[in-house]
């Protein structure tokens, strides 16, 4: 009975710490994503289109009002295209030649430290979990064997997680201006 309850309070007591930690993990993570494209839009013309990069406005993950304000489409793409960018950063970083101020490069650290940290791990462990779940709903289903349906749904993952290529692709050197 004792055990039980210490068990109980330790749960609450880790569940309760960790919260906090990751609300700030989530909003320190989104301010380094906000601060990197916006000093990726202060780069000049030429090395924005060398880069691939559109200088644009940041879209949040909470800008309800982006979708009315651009457009369903334009809205859509533009999330598309600075999501594709950030996570060619996150993979790649950004080419030494690029000259960006201190706080920039901070961000980008930051972002980047975030994101291997914690949001990876927990979406493997949630992912994961979910293939679980989902693959025996999908045995139940459709009568396949229980680990070609985990299969499958692993497969699905990794074909979404991997999408699109073009984050991999290094970035192209350019050379000082000066």
């Amino acid at each position: 009975m004792i055990l039980e309850t210490l068990r109980l309070f330790f749960l609450i007591v880790v569940t309760v710490s960790i919260l906090p930690l990751s609300i700030l993990a989530a909003r320190n993570y989104a301010r380094s994503k906000r601060t990197i494209v916006d000093g990726m839009a202060r780069l000049d013309e030429e090395t924005l289109n060398r880069l691939g990069w559109d200088a644009r406005d940041y879209i949040g993950t909470f800008d309800l009002f982006a979708p009315f304000r651009m457009g369903w489409t334009a809205w859509g793409l533009a999330v598309k295209k600075q999501s594709a960018v950030l996570q060619r950063i996150l993979l790649q970083g950004l080419p030494d030649s690029v000259v960006l101020p201190d706080e920039i490069r901070r961000s980008l650290r930051r972002y980047r430290c975030y994101f291997w940290s914690f949001f990876a791990p927990m979406a493997v462990l949630v992912l994961f979990l979910a293939s679980i779940r989902f693959s025996h709903v999908l045995a139940d289903f459709s009568g396949l064997p229980l680990s070609l349906c985990f299969i499958l749904l692993g497969a699905g993952n990794g074909v979404w997680i991997f999408t699109p290529l073009e984050k991999f692709r290094k970035w192209p050197d350019i050379e000082d201006p000066s």
